[in-house]
């Protein structure tokens, strides 16, 4: 499917090469990389919150890194997606 929408947004030199990084990572475009972490975060977004009523008052922990993968011819390689994003989580 063509894509015919253009987005645009600032970042400052370290968010992009941030970007620059993951792209690398993924073999893909910064564009590519950019949609793999919107689907991440909308596939987190998506599951649901822990009911706290029913637990004990101490807040949930963490679940462990889980992955995202695209399915079907193309995919983008399947990476953790977990915790803080730090300049050195992403190898050269």
């Amino acid at each position: 499917m063509a894509r015919v929408n253009r987005f645009t947004f600032v970042c400052d030199n370290e968010e992009r090469e941030l970007l620059t990084a993951l792209a690398k990572r993924l073999h893909r475009s910064q564009s590519d990389a950019l949609r793999w972490l919107i689907q991440g975060a909308a596939e987190e977004l998506a599951k649901p919150l822990p009911n706290l009523a029913e637990t004990s008052g101490d807040p949930p922990k963490p679940e462990p890194a889980e992955t995202v993968k695209e399915s079907g011819a193309g995919s983008l390689p399947a990476v953790p997606v977990a915790g803080e994003v730090r300049r050195d989580a992403i190898p050269a």
